[in-house]
């Protein structure tokens, strides 16, 4: 079993909050600096219900 650590206490502490909001308004009273990403929209690719059965994939396993 191997150990990670660092002199930060709180390196790995992870915080959610319900809102963009929220999560600014507590930074704020905390006095601590931030920045806020806004997150991207991802546009999905249009696939064909044919690539599942092409030859040519990866995944294909052989019956033989």
């Amino acid at each position: 079993m191997g150990w990670a650590s660092s002199g930060d206490p709180l390196s790995n502490t992870i915080v959610e909050f319900a809102d963009k909001e929220d999560a600014v308004r507590f930074v704020e009273k905390n006095g601590w600096p931030y920045w806020v990403d806004d997150p991207k929209e991802r546009t999905p690719k249009p696939k064909s219900y044919a690539l599942n059965f092409s030859w040519n994939r990866r995944t294909r396993k052989s019956t033989k």
